[in-house]
């Protein structure tokens, strides 16, 4: 059921470069994000932080999907985290994990600890993670002259 949301993700996508000031800088933001957080979460499996219903060692098409659908808001409805490391920090060490906990309790996922001590853990690499996308997004614009809007 999850991975039908995949096409919707890929049309928003192509809509998404199409209005953008450079389509060169926004498209290798937005791999290098849902490349990251694949990588990221993949390892969360491994480590036993996820569980999910296959034996894959790697997230599901879906989770990818969401990857890239976060990735797009960064410029879009996230911008506004732009201005604060502070707040880039808070958003990543509360929501984050918290829209984890949300996946879960829909079934999405599970997890290998209990909530608190996964929340824990989220919190930490969220609370890196989410400043560090952040930066990368500033260093990419910067390469390719895009201005902040």
């Amino acid at each position: 059921m999850g991975n039908a949301f995949v096409p919707v993700v890929l049309i928003w996508l192509v809509l998404h470069l199409r209005s953008c000031a450079s389509r060169s800088a926004e498209g290798l933001f937005v791999l290098l994000v849902m490349v990251a957080g694949s990588v990221l979460d993949s390892a969360l499996i491994y480590f036993g932080v996820f569980v999910f219903q296959s034996d894959s060692l790697f997230i599901p098409l879906w989770l990818v999907a969401i990857w890239l659908s976060f990735a797009l808001t960064i410029n879009g409805c996230l911008a506004f985290l732009r201005s604060s490391i502070r707040l880039q920090m808070v958003a990543g060490m509360v929501l984050a994990p918290l829209s984890y906990i949300a996946g879960s309790s829909f079934g999405a996922v599970e997890f290998g600890y209990s909530t608190p001590v996964t929340f824990v853990i989220l919190s930490v690499l969220w609370t890196m993670l989410l400043p560090s996308i952040y930066y990368l997004n500033q260093l990419i614009r910067a390469k390719y002259h895009v201005q902040q809007t």
